[in-house]
């Protein structure tokens, strides 16, 4: 593999109000269920673009809205 093609691309998905791919919780069944929340439910997300390759590292873009193929230009 020649290593001038090297190219990478990072986007992730950040939810602001609870974990990404929350599946389970835990709690001491002796005991009485407590919730806390710190903010309203639907409280947003950011997502976060960037890309590296031989020729360096591209700047940080926080996307705003959904990304689609036009927004890719």
């Amino acid at each position: 593999m020649n290593g001038t093609k090297l190219f990478g691309l990072m986007k992730k998905k950040f939810n602001l109000d609870d974990p990404d791919g929350f599946s389970y919780y835990w709690h001491d069944l002796r005991k009485e269920e407590e919730i806390f929340s710190t903010r309203p439910p639907g409280g947003g997300s950011v997502m976060i673009w960037a890309s590296f390759g031989w020729g360096g590292k591209s700047s940080i873009c926080f996307v705003d809205g959904r990304m689609n193929a036009k927004g890719y230009r």
